[in-house]
């Protein structure tokens, strides 16, 4: 089982750093504050990478219990 003290030891910085702008985008929103269109392309990109994964991740976990 991985302890989540754990989990900065086996990413990457860049990997750690883009779960940091996405925790940070759920938690206040975007980071420049004024829409997507005044973000850059690649942090949209990242955010709704992570998105879409969380969202599957709920689906899956939604289908398991039925």
């Amino acid at each position: 089982m991985l302890k989540r003290k754990e989990m900065k030891s086996l990413l990457t910085d860049d990997l750690w750093a883009a779960i940091k702008i996405w925790k940070d985008y759920k938690r206040f929103g975007l980071p420049n504050g004024k829409g997507p269109l005044e973000e850059n392309h690649e942090t949209l990109m990242l955010i709704n990478g992570f998105e879409d994964e969380y969202e599957d991740a709920i689906a899956s976990a939604k289908e398991e219990r039925g």
